[in-house]
């Protein structure tokens, strides 16, 4: 297992080779995922008979735990951190997808 610091964040990005998958520990306040997934369930053959390798698609997702209702400029700005360090997380990860991919050995192909 593999464990990243994401720079300018508090988040950390755990890389698990044997499960394929990626966790992203951090901010208690959300739950943020990161996958790769097919884009199509069904393997499909090209006109010679050949079988296609799977299309792989990046999936990035951040969701509050919490209800959005801000009453004060504090709560936007401690909202607009949160968002500001989600986006440089999500940056790093998009930045770094082939390698994540390279490590799971997927057969297929990234997008």
């Amino acid at each position: 297992m593999s464990k990243i610091l994401v720079p300018k964040t508090d988040y950390l990005v755990e890389i698990d080779e044997i499960a394929r998958a990626i966790s992203i520990l951090g901010n208690p306040n959300w739950e943020i995922t990161a996958s790769f997934e097919t884009k199509e369930n069904q393997p499909s053959l090209d006109e010679n008979g050949d079988l296609f390798e799977p299309i792989y698609k990046l999936n990035l997702r951040a969701i509050p735990k919490f209800n959005l209702e801000l009453e004060t400029s504090s709560q936007a700005k401690d909202l607009k951190k949160e968002l500001a360090e989600i986006q440089a997380l999500f940056e790093f990860i998009e930045e770094n997808k082939r390698n994540f991919f390279n490590m799971f050995e997927f057969k297929g192909v990234l997008e």
